[in-house]
């Protein structure tokens, strides 16, 4: 399997600058395109299958491809609530692939194609005929867990009062995202 692509960015953000703002106790406009921009970077710290968390926060799409085909395959995230797979076959043209069985696992999520369907030949030559997109995230941002949104708002606080400094102190939000900081086995 070929290292995830992202296809479908998230449509939101999991906080938005007045909440930022509001937490790091900033009345005032001159700096919204700072807090915007700090915003971007927390949640890119924490998000999708490179962030610290292992995992998407707000909906998005991912892409995977493959070689040759497998009965199982694990995707490198958790909480995919679609997938939808198409290949290259002999003959170079676009087809889709079968409905699959998605199970949540310890390192992520399982794809399962159905026994009884055939793996058929794949385009000759090319590294990667098989292609698994998926849909993976909590929702929208009001299904981000408190602690989450809390922890990227204690990072863009940080980020405002502390422009040019290092904390080595363990951050409040590396507690906060303890629980959902998914391992990868």
């Amino acid at each position: 399997m070929f290292r995830p692509t992202l296809i479908t960015p998230p449509a939101g953000k999991p906080v938005g600058a007045t909440e930022c703002k509001s937490h790091a106790v900033v009345d005032y406009s001159e700096d919204d395109a700072i807090v915007e921009a700090m915003i971007d970077a927390a949640v890119s710290h924490f998000d999708g299958f490179r962030g610290v968390l292992g995992r998407a926060i707000i909906l998005q799409t991912w892409q995977v491809e493959m070689g040759a085909w497998q009965r199982c395959v694990d995707l490198p995230v958790p909480d995919v609530s679609a997938v939808t797979i198409t290949y290259a076959d002999a003959a170079g043209e676009q087809q889709d692939g079968p409905n699959v069985r998605i199970l949540a696992t310890s390192g992520g999520t399982r794809v399962v194609l159905p026994n009884n369907w055939s793996f058929p030949a794949t385009e000759t030559g090319n590294p990667a005929p098989i292609s698994i997109q998926f849909t993976c995230g909590f929702g929208d941002a009001s299904a981000v867990p408190s602690a989450i949104k809390m922890a990227i708002m204690q990072m863009v606080a940080h980020m405002f009062a502390e422009r040019e400094g290092i904390s080595i102190a363990e951050p409040v939000y590396d507690r906060l995202i303890a629980p959902w900081r998914w391992a990868r086995l």
